[in-house]
């Protein structure tokens, strides 16, 4: 009788006690889940990145953009459009307008430039991500032509830049966002094969299409 006790005594604890333990496992495993789950929410409420095509106004010209996001925090900018162009000389004006002028920027509504550049830019304070508005770093690299068409002003010659720049961009109302930068520059004269460096600046206004 002794053996019998002990025995379902020994049934009944052991059971028992085993279930406690897994449900304590339990409760240990639901609170990672939740704070896994937590992590994941948190994660997917920071600001992305988003599509945008705009129609732009600034120092470079009239054109159009394209921003691509290529992850959270990172976006290649495309930009084509028509303005001024560049006289890049080492020598000196070669037009004899100033003897020590070597990178002169002009447009001339009758004979414009076109313009291609390519911009990588990776944004390290994203406001809320609406319009991609926030600060950022960039690399980017621009064409410019020749000046098309003849006559007054046609002293511009193609020319290839390439800048690293700190910048920021604002939203301004819901359709348009103002972009401005600064940094330091590379560009050449791909006729005369001048080089120099240069203080980069840039600003735009853009209206979301």
């Amino acid at each position: 009788m002794k053996n019998l006790t002990f025995i379902f005594a020994f049934l009944l604890i052991v059971p028992t006690t085993f279930a406690q333990r897994h449900r304590g496992h339990d409760r240990d495993n639901d609170r990672r889940d939740n704070r896994h789950e937590n992590r994941r929410t948190q994660r997917d409420r920071r600001p992305q990145l988003r599509e945008i095509v705009s129609l732009d106004i600034g120092g470079k010209g009239i054109g159009l953009s394209y921003e691509s996001p290529t992850s959270r925090t990172k976006s290649m900018l495309i930009s084509v459009g028509i303005g001024g162009g560049y006289d890049i000389n080492t020598n000196g004006d070669r037009y004899g307008y100033a003897e020590n002028a070597n990178y002169a920027y002009s447009f001339n509504g009758d004979n414009p430039s076109a313009y291609a550049e390519i911009t990588r830019r990776k944004y390290y304070d994203l406001d809320g991500g609406r319009m991609n508005s926030g600060k950022y770093v960039a690399v980017a690299g621009r064409y410019t032509s020749a000046t098309l068409g003849d006559g007054a002003g046609d002293y511009n010659d193609a020319a290839m830049h390439l800048t690293a720049h700190w910048g920021k961009q604002r939203r301004i109302g819901s359709r348009w966002v103002l972009n401005y930068h600064l940094g330091v520059g590379y560009a050449q004269n791909l006729q005369t094969e001048d080089a120099l460096f240069y203080p980069a600046a840039g600003f735009r206004f853009g209206r979301k299409l």
